[in-house]
């Protein structure tokens, strides 16, 4: 039983690790101008609109 607690906390704390050090390097990719935002446009836009259907930056 403590084996199988051990190894369940040590599986948690690496996933929690692993999620920590992908945003820190998220952050300092970002802060260098490394990455951009796109956002996904499912419906077609109104007629005053003239972005189209499909990716967007920002």
């Amino acid at each position: 039983m403590a084996l199988a607690l051990t190894v369940c906390g040590i599986v948690v704390a690496l996933v929690v690790i692993g999620l920590f050090v992908f945003g820190l390097r998220r952050r300092l990719i970002q802060r260098s101008g490394g990455t951009f935002d796109c956002s996904l446009r499912w419906e077609a836009p109104e007629e005053s609109d003239a972005g189209g259907k499909g990716w967007a930056y920002g």
